[in-house]
């Protein structure tokens, strides 16, 4: 039965490293990596220090938690900002809870925080569109991002090619004949603990080769030691899926993501540019199609951008979005300042700068 927000009572949490239990139960339900209590503790260690946590519990009537909402102070002067604890290298937020409980945990965080005064301004990055999340009042969007995915409906690999077009069935078998004509072709789930950080420094490698030849710097700047330390937790876990492809014994691509429930979360790969001629990269994400596809997996997320290679394999594109609330006069001067009226002085300029960074 879903909890009516009306009923929910909002109270202070102690911090995360006290809360895992009860965190842990809310969410397994969410299936969402960037949910969890490991996620979150993680993110903390790394890119939380000098912060104030300020995690929020949501109550039903019986006592029982159903949410967790963990913000913290980002900014204390001149500008109080909210953040969600885990934002930047996560896809999704949202309160930790049951997706039946989301809108009305939702809810009730609108109502508790506009009765407070310890804030000005919540950015709220990346929350799920469709999750319903509708905040009464004082919403401005700032950005809407694609997050295709792809549904499975069948444990047969086959059948699921006969639902794709002759040209995608095409490529999808003669690519990978032509890799086993060619080359020796193999692909590794890394499962040892004594081999993962050896597999993550491949992983890094791969993705900043990938990204240095198109000019760029790629995702794992200033974060490979959090993804160190969450790869690991999620290792012992059950949830992680890291595929190394090798192409004559050498590393050529690699396929960084999770996989919680009945959902598989495509988070990062890379690539190796000396084999840019070999549809490597698509071979081995029709690999880890396949495997999702004859485990069972329901849902193939292949989370932010819309990129072409993702069209080719997605069903669906659901989106996220990012809102911000405002709650005083300095919260909305500087996001009107961030929006449009140009540059502010002092340390409420640098809180618009960020806004407008977003």
């Amino acid at each position: 039965m879903t909890s009516r927000a009306n009923d929910l009572r909002m109270s202070s949490l102690s911090e995360i490293a006290d809360l895992r239990d009860a965190w842990r139960g809310l969410s397994a339900v969410a299936c969402n990596p960037f949910s969890t209590w490991e996620w979150a503790s993680t993110w903390w260690r790394h890119l939380g220090k000098g912060r104030e946590q300020k995690i929020l519990g949501f109550e039903n009537r019986r006592g029982e938690l159903v949410g967790i909402v963990p913000l913290y102070l980002h900014q204390r002067l001149p500008l109080r900002l909210l953040r969600f604890i885990g934002h930047f290298p996560a896809d999704q937020m949202g309160p930790v809870c049951a997706p039946e409980h989301a809108a009305d945990v939702a809810r009730a965080l609108h109502r508790g925080l506009t009765a407070e005064s310890t804030w000005d301004l919540l950015l709220a990055e990346r929350l799920p569109t469709e999750a319903g999340l509708d905040f009464p009042v004082r919403a401005r969007r700032l950005r809407t991002e694609p997050m295709p995915e792809l549904k499975i409906e069948t444990t047969d690999w086959d059948e699921f090619l006969a639902t794709k077009s002759s040209n995608f069935r095409g490529q999808v078998r003669s690519y990978e004949r032509r890799l086993i004509r060619d080359h020796s072709l193999r692909f590794r789930l890394a499962a040892d603990p004594d081999r993962l950080n050896d597999d993550m420094d491949l992983l890094f490698r791969l993705h900043e080769s990938l990204w240095e030849s198109q000019g760029s710097e790629g995702a794992f700047r200033g974060l490979k030691d959090f993804h160190r330390d969450f790869a690991r937790q999620a290792l012992e876990n059950g949830w992680l899926r890291l595929w190394i492809a090798y192409l004559d014994a050498e590393p050529a691509a690699a396929w960084y993501g999770f996989r919680l429930g009945d959902t598989d979360w495509f988070y990062q790969g890379g690539r190796s540019p000396t084999h840019n001629r070999t549809s490597i990269g698509f071979v081995l994400m029709s690999h880890t199609v396949r495997d999702a596809v004859e485990s069972g997996i329901a849902t193939y997320k292949l989370l932010l951008g819309g990129e072409q290679y993702k069209a080719r394999f997605s069903t669906h594109e659901p989106t996220v979005e990012t809102l911000v609330f405002t709650r005083s006069f300095r919260g909305r001067l500087a996001l009107e300042a961030a929006k449009a009226l140009g540059p502010l002085p002092g340390p409420l300029g640098r809180a618009a700068r960020q806004l407008r960074a977003v």
